[in-house]
C-alpha cells in the first residue's frame, strides 16, 4: 500500500497539469489613470546627439528615463565598452530585478528623452522626443509656470502629492513611441504620460539639479474582460514606475465584472479551480492565464474522483 501512496504523488503532479488550460485575454489601453506614482528621470548636459534644441533658452538639460531596466549597460556589455565582470557586478548591485530574458542584443528605443528649461519669457520649456528620433524641433514645445501659484511647499521646497493630484488634470498629456524586447524579437509599444517638472520628494545631493527636476507621470493601464467556467472577470494591469509591463513589476487586479469588489493577486478560484496569471505581454496588450483545474484538496475531497484511477492497471489484459 506505501508503494502505492508513494506512486500516487509521483502521479498527481502530472494529472493536475494534465488538467492545464491557457487562456489568453486581450487588453486594451485606458487613459486617465493616476497611481500616485511616477518614473524619475536622471540629468545631463551633454546634448552632442541631438537636434533641433531652441535657440532662446537660458537654461536647459537633457532628463531621461530608462523604460527596460538593465537594457542600456547590457548594450554596453554586448558592444565590449565593459567586461563581463563589470556586467555582473551592475546586476548583483542594481536593487532591483533584472530580467536578462527581456533584454535585447541590439540597440532597442526604450529611452524618453526630454529637454527641459527656461526661455527668456521665464517660462518653464518641457519638449519630449515622442517619436524617438533624437530632434525635439518636429516635437510639442509644453510651457508650464516655473512654481504652482497658491500650493504651499515643505520646508525642503517639495509640493504634496495631493497637491501635483490636484493640477494633474491641467498638464499634457504626450504619447511616446517606444520599443521593447519579449525575447524573441523587437516590437513597438507606446506609453501615455504627462511630464511633471514640479518636485514632489526627490532631495538633490546637487541643489541646481532642482531647476532640472522632471517626473513622467504614467496615464495607460490595460483593461480586459474574460469569460471562465461561465463567469465574466475584468482584468486590469497596471504598470510599475518603469513604465514597462512584466510580471514582477505589474500589479494584477481581478475582479467579478458584477462585482465592484476586487481581489489583488496573482491568482484566483472560479467554481473550483485554481486560475493563475501567467504572463503580461511587454505592450500591456495581453494577459495569460492558466486554468490548473480543480485543486489538490478538491481532488482528494471529491467523492468522483478516485486516486487508484491514477495507478497502472495491473493485470489487464488490455
Amino acid at each position: 500500500m506505501k508503494s502505492c501512496i508513494r506512486l500516487l504523488v509521483l502521479l498527481l503532479p502530472y494529472y493536475l497539469l494534465a488538467q492545464a488550460r491557457v487562456i489568453q485575454v486581450p487588453l486594451q489601453t485606458k487613459l486617465n489613470y493616476f497611481s500616485g506614482s511616477s518614473m524619475a528621470t536622471a540629468t545631463s548636459f551633454d546634448f552632442s546627439g541631438f537636434r533641433g534644441i531652441p535657440n532662446d533658452l537660458t537654461e536647459k538639460a537633457i532628463c531621461y528615463g530608462n523604460t527596460i531596466p538593465g537594457q542600456t549597460k547590457y548594450e554596453e556589455y554586448i558592444q565590449g565598452e565593459i567586461t563581463k565582470e563589470e556586467w555582473q557586478k551592475f546586476k548583483a548591485g542594481a536593487g532591483y530585478r533584472i530580467d536578462t530574458n527581456l533584454l535585447s542584443p541590439r540597440p532597442v528605443k526604450h529611452r524618453i528623452n526630454t529637454l527641459i528649461g527656461k526661455d527668456k519669457q521665464g517660462r518653464r520649456v518641457v519638449i519630449v522626443d515622442a517619436n524617438n528620433n533624437q530632434d525635439f524641433s518636429d516635437d510639442q514645445v509644453l510651457y508650464y509656470l516655473m512654481t504652482l501659484p497658491c500650493v504651499e511647499r515643505n520646508e525642503k521646497g517639495h509640493y504634496t502629492r495631493a497637491a501635483i493630484k490636484e493640477v494633474l488634470p491641467t498638464m499634457p498629456t504626450v504619447k511616446v513611441n517606444l520599443e521593447a524586447f519579449d525575447g524573441k524579437k523587437v516590437v513597438p509599444r507606446t506609453v501615455w504620460i504627462r511630464p511633471n517638472p514640479y518636485n514632489d520628494g526627490t532631495t538633490y545631493a546637487d541643489t541646481t539639479l532642482n531647476r532640472y527636476h522632471l517626473d513622467m507621470i504614467d496615464l495607460a493601464y490595460h483593461r480586459g474582460v474574460a469569460t471562465i467556467l461561465g463567469r465574466q472577470f475584468t482584468f486590469e494591469v497596471r504598470p510599475t514606475p518603469t513604465l514597462i509591463y512584466t510580471m514582477w513589476r505589474s500589479d494584477f487586479i481581478v475582479y467579478p465584472s458584477d462585482e465592484p469588489s476586487r481581489k489583488m493577486g496573482g491568482w484566483f478560484t472560479v467554481d473550483g479551480h485554481r486560475i493563475e496569471i501567467a504572463g503580461i505581454s511587454v505592450q500591456g496588450d495581453k494577459l495569460t492565464l492558466i486554468d490548473r483545474g480543480s485543486t489538490f484538496d478538491e481532488i482528494i475531497i471529491k467523492k468522483s474522483f478516485n486516486p487508484l484511477s491514477l495507478l497502472p492497471q495491473i493485470g489487464s489484459s488490455k
